[in-house]
């Protein structure tokens, strides 16, 4: 999606997880407007829509991309990947002890951003990549020059931290992994 809108001009905003933070830029009266809102558990809504994940908004468009372009989503999925890049997302993460939940983990996660600032070199998998961007709505994200990125942020019910990313290959994805969770461990003393 960031680089569709990149390519096109299109501003993207991201805000914390959780469609309850999207409702504002899908009302009529914001100052700030959204087209459309989705988050990484398929939740997706458009502008003056419902307030809510809806998933027959989300077939409708869906059903639309066939009806105007006259192909399957598969093969448009691979159109926009060979004219966008390719990009394989996932998400995982790893349990801390109770006594960490809420703020203490939020601030010893921190240093990660402290540490991991924009023009940062660090190897992935054995290549060299640099921070292009730090994102820290929700949770620090890291924006590599390849477009690839990692996200680190604790949940918000559960003793986790969860790691959201995307490569640009599909066997890289191990290797995002790794390093979101060295990071990890290394910013609470795991190691």
């Amino acid at each position: 999606m960031n680089a569709i809108a990149e390519k096109l001009g299109v501003a993207v905003k991201e805000t914390m997880v959780g469609f309850k933070n999207f409702r504002p830029y899908l009302l009529r009266t914001s100052g700030e407007r959204a087209v459309v809102a989705f988050e990484e558990s398929d939740g997706i809504s458009g502008y003056n829509h419902t307030l809510e994940k809806d998933a027959l908004f989300g077939l409708l468009l869906a059903i639309e991309m066939i009806a105007v372009t006259g192909k399957n989503l598969s093969e448009y999925l691979v159109n926009i990947m060979d004219e966008f890049g390719h990009y394989y997302p996932d998400r995982s993460g790893i349990g801390v002890d109770r006594s960490l939940v809420g703020k203490p983990l939020v601030q010893r996660l921190s240093v990660i951003q402290e540490q991991y600032r924009k023009g940062t070199s660090l190897t992935i998998g054995g290549a060299r990549r640099t921070v292009k961007d730090v994102i820290t709505v929700d949770g620090t994200k890291l924006v590599f020059d390849d477009g690839s990125w990692l996200m680190i942020r604790p949940s918000g019910t559960e003793p986790k931290v969860r790691f959201y990313i995307e490569a640009r290959t599909e066997q890289e994805k191990k290797a995002v992994f790794e390093t979101a969770e060295r990071m990890t461990k290394e910013a609470l003393g795991m190691v």
